[in-house]
């Protein structure tokens, strides 16, 4: 779930609408932080984040129900990861709207996607055989991280153990919200050039023409959108080469 909601935020985007902007709210007496709290618990009520909230707390609720953790731990514990997962994404977004909002950066996050997705694939045919990790070392390492935090509490371990993964996501939840207002108070760097002349015959007009002259100015203006965002090259990146990475870790899966 933690995992699939930072990924749905950055597919289906975490913009505040217009009016609940930081310049709308401008307007109003608000301190900086003033806006910035406002802004991101009316972000809580997205559709997302509330299936996020209901599958954090059906989860807990589950476990409560079969006697496998106590309501008093599993309960807090879904709201601090909740919480933690909402920061985060928000987080991610905000790092990634400033790493493509130069060019060089963009090239640089393409660059990176293609090198992840290269990883994925040849990763678990590196590990194979003498190369394995031990097990136990990497849910060792595991345990430090949010979601196993909170597993370790619903799912009935000890008030020590319960305490220590309670402090852990904790210890999420406050960097992360401190990384993001730390961040959200340096200006962003525009990639926009001053001066530049608008042009009516690149190929993306030349195309659009062919729909006509009522349609030509939106379609060419949708296709300039959608092939110069730099997320969108991402996905365009993936779903051409991320087939071809990837077959190899599922082509070594051991056969029945």
């Amino acid at each position: 779930v933690f995992i699939c909601a930072l990924a749905g935020a950055l597919v289906f985007g975490l913009d505040s609408p217009a009016a609940l902007s930081d310049e709308s709210l401008r307007r109003y007496p608000l301190t900086r932080l003033d806006r910035l709290a406002a802004r991101y618990a009316i972000g809580l009520f997205d559709p997302l984040w509330l299936l996020v909230f209901v599958l954090d707390f059906s989860i807990a609720a589950g476990f409560v129900a079969t006697s496998a953790a106590r309501w008093w731990a599993a309960f807090p514990a879904a709201a601090v990861l909740f919480l933690t997962n909402y920061l985060a994404a928000h987080l991610l977004a905000e790092v990634v709207g400033r790493i493509t909002a130069t060019r060089v950066g963009s090239a640089a996050l393409i660059l990176a996607f293609a090198v992840l997705l290269a990883s994925a694939g040849a990763l678990p045919l590196a590990l194979q055989g003498p190369n394995r990790p031990d097990t136990r070392v990497v849910l060792a390492a595991l345990k430090f991280t949010p979601p196993l935090a909170v597993a370790t509490i619903v799912t009935g371990a000890s008030a020590l153990a319960s305490l220590g993964a309670m402090l852990v996501t904790l210890v999420w939840l406050l960097g992360v919200g401190f990384a993001l207002v730390s961040l959200e108070g340096r200006p962003v760097r525009s990639k926009a050039v001053a001066g530049a002349e608008a042009t009516w015959n690149s190929p993306y007009d030349l195309f659009a023409a062919v729909f006509g002259p009522t349609l030509a100015p939106l379609l060419g203006k949708t296709l300039r959108y959608y092939v110069r965002t730099p997320l969108f090259t991402l996905f365009y990146l993936f779903c051409v080469i991320g087939p071809t990475l990837l077959a190899p870790a599922f082509g070594s899966a051991p056969r029945p």
